[in-house]
């Protein structure tokens, strides 16, 4: 039975290590599908080269949802997690969890899912099936997960290679894929032609185009619980390639397209148009800005060679620097004047998850502070720097720029791709700024980002070493009370904002717009459309 914990708000998972069973509920998996109808086309900048999930490089596409799913999901309603191919589930130890399936869930293709399709899929992203297969986040699978045992068809025992009380949040992303089918037509078969079990189902792509999807009237979630992905209502959705803004706004605007999704300064020139209907959502998944403030690495000849570094300072390496960073920043007036203003300034913690405190040393804008800082650091003219932008980049974007150049710093800004900016973050040789979001949101929002991000280690890690966040960050994971691991969550966020880690920003509010002559009913807290609700106006 789901548990809620009163200290997290409505809809949070209460997860323990002692012996609990948590249970989906709601599915019916022997309802008649309802009558569909109709093609909605949704536009998005993505060109999507890649739609196996499992494959790096798939871009985070509205489709990946609606197509396959995963054991378990967060609630469109309060995103507290709800049981998706899995029913229930149980912690057995803090290494051990266990997983009961549902049955009757059928891929597209007719295969019956079960446990080894879960086995499979989890094998197969940490790169144990094939170790050339390119994967999402393989490291982090194989960091957490020791192995996976099926000893019935609908029964799955996966072992961590360590506790982690965020166990839970990130089986929200393992995509159950069908193992005879790709055993059968191979991997890049699979990523031309993939199968999940969803509402809906790929029928057609065309790279940097379009991807076109097909109501799945198979589909086993008849009777959805609130908050859970039901039957398509929509016969097509096609998702266009659109990736400027400007473009998708005139396409939206004559119904040449009938769905996006759109910024702060977009919804206010289109707020009065009868023929839109705009819709807010609120993601309690921080924003931030990022820079690289790790001890310079020699060459690999200078290594051999025994040679000192050479390299210019650093300037994010003083914590002076980071700080005179964020005292320059007007953060509420950016959200005032640039964003839809129901932002919420960031802790770094998701409003209502685990370790969300309020109190935190929040920085006051003050930019002769800011000055002050820089002269003391020794650049009292500023200093060169690089900020890393999408091709597309919000006017807000070049707000907050004009405020780090009102205090002297001189800043590049750079239009690249997201694989660009990733892959110098990865290697950790990102030269300048960039901004990047905390986790997943929801009722554990520090879910992989501690891990990720904060941790020396992290993939996504461009910081210097502090010994006592990583001692915390091992410890909260494995810390099963949620009460007290939320005070060690709090404890590390103290530290972040005192050593000027980050800029923290806000966390967003998300915006879709939809044509009126279309029925939609949004869910409270999903970024993304929600497909599943849609319908034709008779």
């Amino acid at each position: 039975m789901y548990k809620r914990n009163p200290l997290l708000g409505a809809g949070c998972l209460f997860i323990i290590a002692s012996l609990l069973v948590f249970t989906g509920g709601g599915a019916n998996l022997e309802a008649a599908s309802p009558q569909v109808e109709g093609t909605f086309i949704f536009a998005e900048p993505n060109e999507y080269p890649v739609i196996d999930p499992q494959k790096k490089g798939y871009g985070g596409s509205s489709f990946i949802v609606y197509v396959f799913q995963t054991p378990v999901s967060p609630s469109g309603l309060d995103s507290h997690l709800l049981g998706v191919i899995a029913k229930s589930w149980e912690t057995i130890d803090p290494l051990t969890w266990k997983f009961n399936l549902r049955k009757g869930i059928k891929f597209h293709n007719g295969d019956l899912l079960t446990a080894a399709d879960v086995q499979f899929s989890a094998y197969r992203q940490m790169g144990k099936i094939d170790p050339k297969f390119r994967s999402t986040n393989t490291g982090l699978w194989k960091r957490l997960i020791k192995n996976v045992e099926t000893p019935d068809d609908y029964t799955v025992i996966i072992h961590t290679n360590q506790p982690d009380a965020s166990f839970l949040s990130i089986m929200r992303w393992l995509f159950i894929v069908p193992k005879n089918y790709i055993e059968k037509i191979g991997d890049d078969a699979f990523g031309k032609k993939p199968v999940g079990t969803g509402p809906f189902k790929i029928t057609k792509r065309k790279i940097g185009e379009s991807l076109t999807m097909e109501a799945h009237l198979d589909y086993w979630n008849q009777s959805p619980e609130p908050g859970s992905k039901g039957p398509a209502k929509v016969k097509t959705v096609i998702l266009r390639s659109i990736p400027q803004e400007q473009t998708r706004m005139a396409a939206l605007k004559t119904g040449e397209i009938h769905g996006t999704m759109i910024a702060p300064d977009s919804a206010a020139a289109v707020s009065e148009n009868p023929d839109i209907r705009l819709f807010y959502t609120h993601k309690n998944a921080p924003r931030f800005i990022m820079f690289n403030w790790r001890p310079p690495r020699k060459s690999k000849r200078a290594r051999k060679a025994k040679a000192p570094i050479t390299e210019k300072p650093n300037p994010y390496m003083d914590i002076r620097v980071r700080r005179a960073l964020n005292y320059a920043l007007d953060v509420e007036a950016v959200i005032k004047n640039y964003l839809t203003g129901k932002e919420h300034k960031t802790t770094l913690v998701g409003r209502g998850g685990i370790g969300y405190n309020p109190n935190v040393p929040f920085y006051e804008y003050n930019p002769e502070k800011a000055r002050k800082l820089l002269l003391e650091a020794g650049y009292p003219n500023g200093f060169k720097t690089k900020f890393y932008v999408s091709s597309d980049p919000q006017p807000y974007v070049e707000a907050m720029l004009q405020q780090w150049r009102d205090i002297g710093i001189q800043i590049q800004r750079v239009q690249v791709s997201g694989p660009v900016v990733k892959k110098k973050i990865i290697k950790k040789t990102l030269d300048g700024m960039v901004g990047w979001g905390a986790g997943f949101g929801g009722h554990d929002p520090a879910a992989t980002w501690l891990q990720n991000c904060v941790s020396y280690k992290g993939t996504w890690a461009v910081h210097g070493k502090n010994e006592q966040v990583e001692t915390l960050v091992k410890k909260q994971a494995a810390e099963f009370d949620q009460v007290k691991r939320g005070r060690i969550i709090d404890e590390i966020i103290q530290i972040l904002w005192r050593d000027a880690w980050f800029v923290p920003l806000w966390e967003s509010v998300h915006i879709q717009a939809i044509r009126a002559e279309w029925n939609y009913k949004q869910m409270p807290t999903q970024r993304i459309i929600y497909f599943s609700s849609l319908s034709k106006k008779r």
